[in-house]
């Protein structure tokens, strides 16, 4: 007999290990390690018997604090991929998946809140960069940032912004809240 051709021997091989695979599942996957007799009927609690209420399987999240002081309204504009990876004007890598913002005067690490006034969404930011350049833009999000409060196919919205705690209130990247 001649050797097979090594295509034809994996093609066997593969053959096989899927059939041995199939025979495995198709013996174990209905199987139940117990079963009770015909008839018997297992009580859950005991007649009478307190039962309590199902917890909730959340924690809602705390509301946000307390702004400590409002700016100005004036419109938001967003920025992305295009900037993704490159250094903020305090040193970091800009993630275009971040709750960040850009502002041209707020100091770095604040977090302010920042609320679509056409729908009222809001997103809490960190400053981490200087900008908007544009000059009728109060503020620049991140991409991330703009999909929370509805504004990406938009491109400018008008915002209320909310200081909620400035750098010397907490360390750097923890959230306030």
């Amino acid at each position: 007999m001649e050797p097979l051709n090594p295509s034809v021997r994996l093609t066997r091989l593969r053959t096989f290990g899927v059939a041995l695979l199939v025979a495995l599942f198709s013996t174990t996957g209905c199987a139940n390690p117990y079963m009770p007799p015909p008839g018997a009927w297992i009580e859950p609690f005991p007649p009478g018997a307190m039962v309590e209420p199902p917890q909730p399987q959340f924690q809602p999240q705390p509301a946000a604090p307390e702004p400590i002081r409002e700016l100005k309204p004036g419109k938001a504009s967003y920025y992305g991929k295009w900037h993704h990876g490159r250094k903020t004007a305090n040193g970091e890598r800009f993630n275009k998946n971040a709750l960040t913002a850009a502002h041209r005067t707020l100091p770095m690490g604040t977090w302010v809140r920042v609320t679509n006034t056409k729908n009222n969404k809001f997103v809490i930011v960190r400053i981490n960069d200087r900008g908007p350049y544009h000059k009728r833009r109060i503020i620049d999000l991140s991409h991330a940032a703009a999909e929370q409060i509805g504004m990406v196919r938009g491109g400018v919205v008008p915002v209320r912004l909310e200081v909620i705690a400035e750098p010397q209130d907490v360390a750097y990247n923890d959230r306030p809240y």
